[in-house]
């Protein structure tokens, strides 16, 4: 079953589990689409909304949907939470976020690393260059990479292979690249991925190999 809640439906729900989980809990991380926005209609095309103005466009907009999330979590939350908030554009899921909020403050992430389709369509994906969106942030667990979903597929041998064996510099290529770097952060000591859904363990399988 899909729940679709009210933006502080859904963090007054949050904020309210997480006082009931023990004192030395210090992170908590939702499913993707924990939260879901719609975009208002535009006639904007596939190519505008690969382009990195869009992303930047869109981010500041779903922030401003998210002032009653930030709210409702406060400035000081007892513990991090890192909360996933999809937008439907025109009904296409071009914007895929994971909300940060700690004690340390607070950042909207985008996913970078398009699959299947999204390579149509997700925001931002055509940017040449990174955006000015942090990849990794720093939670009470130390200096923790955020991958939204699919994100976690940059790590993956044979979606490299795939990618190394393209014959042009593709938008896969760019966000394997800007992955790689953020994971090379020093000090990194997680990786947290926002998935959308887990049907079994043979859904895993992808996901347990990129990690790895």
């Amino acid at each position: 079953m899909s729940l679709r809640w009210a933006p502080r439906v859904a963090a007054d729900t949050l904020v309210a589990a997480s006082r009931k989980v023990p004192h030395y809990v210090q992170l908590l991380v939702t499913g993707g689409g924990y939260i879901s926005l719609d975009y208002p209609k535009t006639s904007l095309s596939d190519a505008d909304l690969r382009r990195p103005e869009f992303l930047a466009k869109l981010h500041r907009w779903t922030l401003a949907q998210l002032s009653d999330v930030l709210r409702a979590i406060g400035e000081a939350p007892e513990r991090d939470l890192v909360i996933g908030v999809d937008v439907l554009v025109n009904g296409l899921g071009s914007g895929q976020f994971a909300l940060w909020v700690g004690r340390a403050g607070s950042a909207l992430i985008p996913k970078r690393f398009p699959v299947g389709e999204e390579a149509k369509h997700l925001a931002g994906v055509d940017a040449l260059r990174p955006g000015p969106y942090p990849r990794v942030i720093n939670t009470r667990l130390g200096p923790t990479l955020v991958l939204v979903c699919h994100d976690a597929q940059a790590y993956n041998h044979r979606n490299r292979g795939a990618v190394r064996r393209a014959l042009e510099r593709t938008p896969r290529a760019r966000a394997i690249g800007e992955l790689d770097r953020a994971r090379a952060t020093s000090g990194l000591m997680w990786a947290l991925n926002v998935v959308h859904w887990i049907e079994g363990e043979p859904n895993t399988r992808t996901f347990r190999i990129s990690y790895n």
